[in-house]
């Protein structure tokens, strides 16, 4: 799924090989309500994406050496995906201001 990728990533900007498939990774603000997920849409829920973590995520040329499967309980599981929709900030969202 993640070997050939359509958008080259950071090496758009740096010209660098090295930095192919890789991407700035966003703020966490509102990243409930911000599907799809991952840099490409490719998952629709905030689960999938713990999932792909926990998982260690798919090979690629590359993929940091420091990205590993992350081995956590379905508890684990379910507090991350609690603390990470504790970060949706409904003030904002409903702020006519900003919409």
């Amino acid at each position: 799924m993640y070997l050939n990728y359509a958008d080259s990533g950071r090496m758009r900007v740096t010209q660098l090989p090295q930095d192919r498939a890789k991407f700035k990774v966003p703020s966490l603000r509102n990243v409930a309500l911000t599907a799809p997920y991952m840099h490409d849409g490719s998952f629709t829920s905030l689960q999938q994406v713990i999932d792909h973590y926990n998982s260690g995520g798919q090979p690629h040329v590359n993929k940091s050496t420091l990205v590993h499967p992350l081995n956590l309980s379905t508890q684990e599981k379910t507090d991350l995906l609690n603390f990470l929709n504790t970060l949706s900030d409904d003030s904002f969202v409903r702020n006519n201001l900003f919409n």
